[in-house]
């Protein structure tokens, strides 16, 4: 019972450690003044995508983290392995829905490198203003408005109490996307979509982890499909 909390505690930590890092911006519906700008560029911008590692949550000390990373290694070199590529298709899913709403004027962007643009310094973050200042691109990619789907985790997560694992790793995918008005940086929309599950037994399968890899899989389908749907069948 003991071992079973420790696991507990130790997932909802490392859970909120990697969701509270990527914003602390709250949800934003879609703004209605996104359906309202039908005859503005759109452009739909997923940026470089990241590789899939073995993350680690919980109580670890410096020794605890070097051990556990040895460990884990057979795991993260077959996750960094990973094509993620098949998430890049949520930008055609969305052109495709935007279409059917009216939108034509829409610019697919894979691969874009965010470390182009600046921090937004005009407003404070979490105040409903994306982070970085995206209204260098209305010009660049001759659009009003830019719907932003950037990978924040991706791989497997795993919770431990020192070097003593509290359980198998679970899949993990997270996207924050938000939609920003080009000409003021505001959001209007932002939500991230997050999906975890666990691992079918076996999951220590090296060094191809067929489990672990269809679990990952899995969940950049479901992500893209959330994502898809929340945009797409509203408006």
């Amino acid at each position: 019972m003991m071992f079973k909390k420790l696991a507990l505690m130790a997932a909802t930590a490392g859970m909120l450690l990697l969701s509270g890092c990527a914003s602390i911006q709250q949800p934003v519906p879609v703004k209605p003044a996104f359906w309202q700008g039908k005859d503005q560029g759109v452009a739909i911008v997923v940026p470089t995508l990241p590789k899939a590692v073995a993350m680690k949550v919980g109580n670890q000390g410096l020794l605890d983290v070097a051990i556990n990373s040895a460990l884990a290694n057979p795991l993260e070199t077959h996750l960094n392995s990973l094509d993620l590529s098949e998430f890049n298709r949520v930008a055609q899913k969305i052109n495709d829905g935007l279409a059917a709403k009216g939108f034509s004027q829409v610019t697919i962007v894979n691969g874009f490198d965010l470390s182009k643009l600046q921090e937004f310094k005009d407003q404070k973050p979490g105040t409903g203003f994306a982070k970085q200042d995206f209204r260098p691109l209305a010009a660049s990619m001759n659009s009003g408005k830019a719907v932003v789907l950037k990978v924040m985790a991706a791989g497997t997560v795993r919770a431990y109490y020192g070097f003593i694992p509290l359980g198998a790793p679970s899949a993990k995918f997270m996207v924050e996307a938000q939609i920003v008005n080009l000409k003021d940086n505001s959001l209007e929309w932002y939500q991230n979509f997050d999906r975890t599950q666990p691992v079918a037994d076996p999951w220590d399968q090296s060094p191809n982890f067929p489990n672990v890899t269809n679990a990952v899989y899995q969940n950049v389908d479901a992500v893209v499909n959330d994502i898809v749907r929340e945009l797409t069948t509203k408006g």
